[in-house]
């Protein structure tokens, strides 16, 4: 008697596994291009479908860099050589780095804000902004098209890191 409840029960589990499996593969695939949690630090991606944005890390300028996408007139305008957006190096300077680049469906000559968040510890416990950029698609926005965006920090990074970047049309 005990072994035919169990040959129901077997494939009873396996079917509700399978099932749960499918569920879960779906939820991510659906909330994966909306929010994105790197391997580096913790980096909360928030962005449009427009756009993908790809988190590189944190690096040390070997030159002067010019600031540029700072002024929402002026946008950095993405293109196959990946002009860099930032508020400004120097060299020796600390930056986070995240790539931005154009989808299939990027609309043409649309402008985004690129808002980089760096986690403030401490008594403070919020994200602090340390760059607020502009970038635009242009007239045949293509996937190989691109910005670099550098962000300047204050401080050295630290062993652990966190941070975020909000990528909104402007």
């Amino acid at each position: 008697m005990n072994v035919q409840k169990t040959r129901k029960i077997v494939p009873l589990a396996g079917a509700v596994l399978v099932a749960l499996g499918l569920i879960s593969a779906t939820t991510h695939t659906i909330f994966d291009a909306n929010t994105t949690f790197s391997d580096f630090g913790s980096v909360i991606i928030e962005t449009l479908n427009d756009v993908t944005v790809t988190q590189k890390g944190t690096f040390k300028a070997g030159s002067d860099i010019t600031g540029a996408g700072t002024d929402p007139t002026n946008p950095v305008v993405m293109s196959t050589s990946n002009p860099i957006a930032t508020n400004g190096l120097l060299k020796g300077d600390w930056y986070f780095r995240v790539d931005i680049s154009a989808t299939g469906t990027t609309p043409a000559n649309q402008k985004y804000r690129v808002e980089v968040l760096r986690w403030v510890g401490g008594t403070t416990n919020d994200y602090t902004s340390i760059a607020t950029l502009y970038i635009a698609a242009d007239g045949t926005p293509a996937s190989n098209e691109g910005v670099r965006v550098y962000a300047k920090l204050l401080t050295a990074p630290t062993a652990s890191e966190t941070f975020m970047v909000l990528v909104s049309r402007a």
